[in-house]
C-alpha cells in the first residue's frame, strides 16, 4: 500500500485489515468460550487471571533468553552478567573519553585524594573528635540548623 498509494490499494488494504481483525476477534471469542467451558469450582483463580492477561496481550516474563556476542552466546544469568561487565569495562576505559574530560577527572581525583588524606590525618591524631566546644557554640549550631529538622525535636529544651 505504501509503494502504490492509490485509492484502490488503500480500500483493498482497509478491507483486508477489517477481515483480519474480525477473524482475530472471532478466534478470541471462540477460545474464551471454550476455556470458560473447562472451568469448574476447583479451577484456581490465578490460572483464570493468567489466561485473561495472555488474551489481552500482557506479557509477564519478557526475559531475554540468549545474548549473542562475537565468539559466544550467553545463556545463563551469570554468563549474561559477565558479558555485560566485560562490555561495560571496555566502553568505560579512559581512552574512550575525550581529553578535557580525562584531565578534569584526574584533577578531581587528585583533590579528593588530598582531602581524604587531610581528613584521615585529622582522625588519626584524634583532633576533630576530641576537640572541646563551648555551650554557646552548641547553641549557635542548633540555631543555624533547619528549624524543621529532626534534631530540633530530640534536643533537650535545657540545651537550647
Amino acid at each position: 500500500m505504501n509503494k502504490n498509494r492509490i485509492v484502490e490499494n488503500v480500500q483493498e488494504y482497509r478491507r483486508l485489515k477489517g477481515i483480519a481483525q474480525k477473524t482475530i476477534k472471532n478466534s478470541a471469542a471462540t477460545y474464551w468460550r471454550d476455556y470458560c467451558n473447562t472451568l469448574n469450582r476447583t479451577t484456581k483463580l490465578g490460572t483464570i487471571w493468567k489466561t485473561m492477561k495472555k488474551m489481552n496481550g500482557v506479557v509477564e516474563n519478557c526475559r531475554t533468553q540468549q545474548i549473542p556476542d562475537a565468539n559466544l552466546t550467553a545463556k545463563s544469568d551469570k554468563e549474561k552478567a559477565d558479558l555485560f561487565a566485560r562490555n561495560f569495562a571496555a566502553v568505560s576505559q579512559d581512552e574512550n573519553f575525550p581529553g578535557p574530560f580525562i584531565l578534569k577527572k584526574q584533577e578531581t581525583a587528585t583533590l579528593l585524594d588530598e582531602k581524604l588524606r587531610d581528613i584521615k590525618a585529622t582522625f588519626d591524631h584524634g583532633e576533630a573528635l576530641n576537640a572541646s566546644f563551648s555551650l554557646h557554640e552548641l547553641k549557635r549550631a542548633i540555631r543555624e540548623s533547619k528549624e524543621n529538622s529532626a534534631s530540633e525535636k530530640i534536643i533537650s529544651p535545657t540545651l537550647r
